[in-house]
């Protein structure tokens, strides 16, 4: 597998550890409480990374089917938009952005089945990752499920996803009091 895509499967299996040793570390009814300003607990946080993924991963698949002869073994260019994607997403929260309804929570997960819903989502990411070895990851585009307009490339979707689970991972621990990553 490319360098590029090896590294960001393997962020994505340190978020999937990061996030169990999140869980691991707290009580349930620490895990199911929001902030006082009505924010997401850090179930809510982890069950809005997967409804996210979940949306997305369709539209990986269809344009890693439709795309299947754009081939490159890099260096990717990566459009502006693509990058500030991700560079927003990353922690420290820079902005504010509100989730489009699309994208919320399912509500009444327990913690040990959000964390699995999560933990087998984002390994199927990982699958998609494998897949896309050999195509050019800035030319293959991703449409948003929130809108077939908005398209980013193929690596700036996966480097997204990651930046994504980071941000809400810093979000989780900053609500269970817990010291976020530096």
């Amino acid at each position: 597998m490319h360098l590029e895509l090896e590294d960001l499967a393997k962020q994505t299996e340190t978020l999937i550890a990061e996030w169990r040793a999140l869980f691991d570390r707290h009580p349930e009814a620490d895990l199911a409480k929001g902030p006082a300003d009505g924010g997401w607990s850090a179930i809510d946080n982890l069950a809005h990374l997967s409804q996210t993924v979940r949306l997305y991963l369709p539209k990986i698949d269809a344009a890693l089917a439709a795309c299947a002869s754009v081939r490159s073994d890099g260096p990717y260019q990566y459009n502006l938009l693509g990058r500030f994607f991700v560079w927003v997403l990353e922690p420290p929260v820079r902005m504010k952005v509100k989730a489009p309804p699309l994208f919320h929570p399912a509500a009444g997960l327990t913690p040990a089945g959000a964390m699995e819903e999560f933990a087998g989502l984002h390994r199927e990411l990982v699958r998609r990752m494998e897949r896309a070895d050999g195509l050019d990851l800035g030319k293959v585009k991703v449409a948003s499920p929130a809108s077939d307009k908005m398209k980013i490339s193929l690596g700036s979707a996966f480097a997204s996803m990651n930046a994504h689970g980071r941000r809400h991972l810093w979000q989780a621990r900053n609500t269970l009091g817990a010291t976020p990553p530096r």
